[in-house]
Formats: structure tokens, sequence, C-alpha cells
């Protein structure tokens, strides 16, 4: 074998060794990623080859040079805040490589808290708000352990968290591990164990506080005027199940000129839609104008009202800018003062109507539905008595979308007893449905309502008045017998004051009540709000009674999500004393 043959096998194996003149290569292994540091940091490069020097630079200019094993423990105390870029270079004669680069950030400067959610002392949480903490950089997450975030119950037990952090790292969630019961005050501490990429402590706050109340009042009062009154609220819920509302507000002095306003819930802050309704110059009042409001499939609120001292009807629809009417009124004879006007909408939202109309023996109930062009009368008035007609009427649709309607009226020539009665639409006619509710002279049934639930029963609420006391009478329609039967008759005790009560459908489809009370009190007379939800058994106590100013009748109104939550509108008094700051509360559980 010549000497060439030895030359070629000596070649091969070496580039079998990779051990080549040219063949090398550098790495910077550790750290293997951006690395967040305020003291000391190892880098670790790794050399393949034979290389005659490794250097270490930094923002490309050397900070020293390697010797095997290649390991460097770079102090950065001295050096300033700031990223910085460090690169291995290998060198072989005069041949050099770089590694790849890895940023380094020396961080001394310890994270602290930018915002807290619920914000310290705020009173009115809902128990499915988020518990959010906002840092001012990105937060090691393996430092949020359970003895670094504590959520508790004040006066009560620890509650276990789950912390979650977001992408960016700066912002922690923190999730009871069971949703807390209201009422309570929840108190979330931080501790300095958290820590920044570099290890630098939080400069944890103190332990703050936030309220969750039983009833919780969704933003501000909706008044426009704070300085004038609202009351006879009605809510409705829309398609996101956001509350839209329309009260009056009175002149403080209760004499007109009335106006009428619209507001929505956005799920924030409540938004005014248009102005007063009642734009004429002399508007309407003193005490009837009793409003109404439906929201259709679009989110569209619908609303209507009376000017009983013009004998003027309305009803009108929002189109997302304005108030269009819907139709030049509805009344039967135009120069007749109309009252309490109610509406429904039925299976294809058209809008149908109920109100009562005239004066004393001659008043009358009639109902209505939208065309899609004018208002056509169903049916004949309702009048069972052939007497005075208290009115107040209230409309719905059963399952089988026929339309109910119920209203009081006196049953003597003298008026000294008024009861309720239903009717029912069959398609051609109006059906007594069942008989009136009075059983002596003196005792009353008024201020009926109706509510309906998906299994088709039909519940309907009033005031049973009586020579000792008022309390809210419930019943439900029995197909089968052909009559009401009696589910119960509520108030508290003391002697209590039903003023005003409703009905509608709570969770499993079963009614939920609530109402308006008077009591004596050493002091003088209270009111305060109730709601209780049937169990299959009695109306049980939902939440805790809401204290009311001396209100009007009518000054409460009641809706239930599709989940049976219930939301109340209610006047109050303000922290100033100030009455009739309309606010709308919800139970505060998750659906």
């Amino acid at each position: 074998m010549g000497l060439a043959c030895f030359a070629v096998l000596a070649s091969c194996q070496e580039a079998g060794n990779g051990n080549e003149p040219g063949s090398f290569g550098v790495s910077l292994t550790s750290p293997s990623s951006t690395a967040y540091v305020r003291d000391d940091v190892t880098i670790q490069v790794s050399v393949t080859g034979q290389v005659d020097a490794v250097e270490l630079h930094r923002d490309g200019v050397l900070l020293v040079v390697l010797t095997p094993p290649y390991t460097y423990l770079w102090d950065t105390r001295s050096e300033p805040e700031g990223s910085y870029e460090l690169t291995a270079v290998a060198r072989q004669g005069t041949a050099s490589k770089a590694s790849e680069a890895r940023t380094i950030v020396v961080d001394r400067t310890r994270p602290h808290v930018t915002s807290r959610t619920p914000s310290p002392g705020q009173e009115q949480v809902w128990v499915g708000d988020p518990i959010e903490v906002t840092f001012s950089e990105r937060i090691d997450a393996s430092t949020l352990s359970p003895a670094a975030v504590t959520l508790e119950r004040v006066g009560g037990t620890v509650v276990d968290v789950t912390v979650e952090l977001s992408n960016d790292g700066r912002v922690a969630n923190v999730q009871p591990d069971l949703v807390p019961t209201a009422p309570a005050v929840l108190q979330l501490s931080l501790a300095d164990a958290i820590t920044d990429l570099a290890g630098n402590p939080l400069l944890a706050p103190d332990p703050w506080s936030w309220s969750l109340p039983v009833w919780q009042r969704l933003g501000a009062p909706l008044n426009v005027d704070p300085n004038i009154r609202a009351h006879v609220p009605r809510i409705a819920l829309d398609h996101d199940e956001h509350p839209v509302v329309i009260w009056r507000e009175d002149d403080a002095d209760s004499t007109p000129p009335v106006d009428l306003y619209v507001k929505r819930w956005d799920g924030e802050a409540w938004v005014q839609l248009g102005s007063s309704l009642s734009d004429d110059p002399d508007r309407f009042g003193p005490m009837y104008g009793v409003p109404d409001i439906a929201v259709d499939g679009t989110g569209a609120p619908i609303v209507a009202w009376t000017q009983p001292v013009r004998g003027l009807g309305h009803v009108q629809r929002w189109d997302g800018t304005a108030w269009q009417g819907l139709g030049g009124g509805y009344n039967v004879d135009p120069d007749a003062p109309t009252y309490r006007v109610v509406m429904a909408l039925d299976a294809d939202d058209r809008p149908w109507i109920a109100w009562s109309e005239g004066n004393g023996s001659d008043r009358n109930v009639y109902v209505a539905r939208w065309t899609g062009e004018d208002w056509a009368l169903v049916g004949d008035a309702r009048d069972r008595t052939g007497h005075d007609v208290l009115g107040w009427p209230v409309l719905a649709f059963d399952a089988m979308q026929r339309p109910l309607v119920a209203w009081s009226q006196a049953v003597d020539a003298d008026r000294e007893t008024y009861d309720v009665f239903v009717d029912r639409w069959n398609g051609t006619s109006w059906e007594a449905l069942g008989s009136g509710f009075t059983s002596a002279v003196d005792e009353d049934a008024l201020s009926p309502r109706l509510a309906v639930a998906d299994d088709a029963s039909v519940y309907l609420s009033f005031i049973d008045a009586r020579s000792s006391t008022r309390l809210l009478n419930v019943r439900t329609w029995d197909p089968s017998a052909g009559a009401w039967s009696f589910v119960d008759a509520i108030g508290g005790k003391s002697k209590p004051e039903v003023r005003y009560g409703t009905v509608a459908i709570g969770a499993e489809g079963q009614p939920v009540v609530a109402w308006v009370e008077e009591r004596e009190d050493p002091d003088g007379p209270t009111s305060t709000y109730h709601v209780r939800a049937w169990d299959g058994f009695a109306f049980r106590q939902v939440g805790a009674p809401i204290d009311a100013y001396e209100p009007f009748l009518w000054s409460l109104d009641l809706a239930t999500t599709e989940q049976g939550v219930p939301l109340l509108a209610t006047p109050l008094r303000d922290d100033t004393g100030r009455r009739g700051q309309l606010v709308v509360s919800r139970l505060n559980v998750l659906p």
C-alpha cells in the first residue's frame, strides 16, 4: 500500500472520529431559554470537535474566556437591570463559530399589585364575579401556592381555591372550589412567597375584603333625576337575560308632570333608551299611568302606557335609536279616561294589550292585539258583574297560546266587595275560567297577577284584603276540576298589610312570589319587600327581606331568569335618606 493510500486512510479515520480540521461546533446549553435572574446565573457551554478557544460574549462584546468544562457563574449583582444577549464563540485557528443567543434578564425590582377585582371594600359583588389580581410583571406560577394565596370568609373559614395564571403571567384568577354563599364578606391575602421569574418576592398588599350581599344591586339607581322619586317600575328580561325597566318619575309634590323612562342593563351599567316617553308638555298624572314592558325575540323593548287625564293610550317599540309608535292609540272611546295597561307577547312576538277604560260603573276591561298595522279588539269588554270595574287587568298566554285576562271588579252596586275574575279566549269568544274568590262582605280580592309555567300550570296571585289583615293569596288552575285550587295565603306576622304582590315562575317551573308589606313597629309603620319560592310543599323565604321606604302601590316588580333566579325592581332609600331611588337587585346565587 503506498503512502497515498495511508494518507487517505488517515483522513478517513479522522473524519470518522469527527476530529478533522474545520469540523467543530459550539452551543449554549444552560440556560436553555430566556433566564430571569437577580444575582448569580450559571452558564454552560458545550463544544464538539477540537477548538483552540471558547469565549462568552455579552451583547457582542467579550465577557470571559472559558476553559473546560466551559462553565461560568455570572454574578449579575453589579450589572444594571435590563436584558442581555449571551452567545458562546468557539475558535479553531482562524475559523470561528457562534452559538445561538440566549437572553438574560437582570431584574432586582420586586413585583407589586396594580389592580384587584373585586376592589377593596366593594359592597355589591355577585358570587359569580371573577376574583382577579393583576401584577406589575410576570409571576412565577409555581409560587402561587395555597399558602401564598388565601381566601377566607371573614369570621369564618378558609375557602379552598384554584389559582390560574394568564398566558402573559400577569393576571392571577382565583377560583373558589365551592361557590361562596351570600351573605358573606370575603378576604384575600397574598404572601411575599409569590415571586417574579427572577425570584424577587412580591410587595404584598394588606389583605382586602369585599361583600356578597343576599340581593346584589345592579349598578347605580336608575333615576334620571335622583332628587325626584321613581316608582311603579316594570321589568322584563331580554334574550341575554339582561333586565330592561320602565318606570315613572314624579315631581316631588306628587303632582303632574310625570315622566316615563326606560333603561337597559348592558352587563356593566344602565343605558337609557331615548328620552322621556311622555314628551307631551302637559304629560300625565298624578297617580295613574302605570306602564308595562315586554321584550321581543330580537331584543327590542315594547312599552305600553296611558295618559288617564287625557284619555290616551300608547304602545311604542324601540328600533335601536328611537321609540316608534305602534298605531295611533288603542282607546275604544277617545274621550274616556284610560288607566292601567298591561302587555304580553304571543309566540310570534305580536303584542297584545289589556287595559281599563271609562268612569265608575261604566269602566270596562278591553283586550286588543296588534295586527301589524293597528289594534284590533279581541271580543267584547270584560264584565262579570255589571258593577264598577276596579281595573288593574293582567294579561298572559297559557301553554296553548290562549290569552288569559284577569281583573278586579265590584260584586255589588254599593261597591262593598271586590272580586278577581279570570277569562280565557277560546279563539272566538271569552270564556270564564272559574268563579271569583271572595267569601264575605268584608273581604276583597284585588290586584291580580298571572304566571304560566312550561308544564302548562297557571298561577294567579291577588291581594286577599280582609278587615283584620291583607295577605297575598296564590291559586293554581285545576283543569280537571274546572276550578282554582288554593296554594297558599302569604304574609308576615304581627298583622301584616300586604300592599301589593306578584307571581312569576322560578326554578323547575315552581311559582315565586314577591310582595311589599307594612307592619306595625314601635317607632311607626315599617315597609319591607319579600320573596318566597314554592318548594312543592310551602313557600320558603328567598334571601332576606329588603327594607323599603313608604311605598306607593305597585312599587315592586319581579322577573325570573330561565334558571329561576329572581330579579326585583324596587324603590328604596339611598344613603342620604332620599326616597324613591329605583334599584334592580338579583338574588346573589349562580344560575
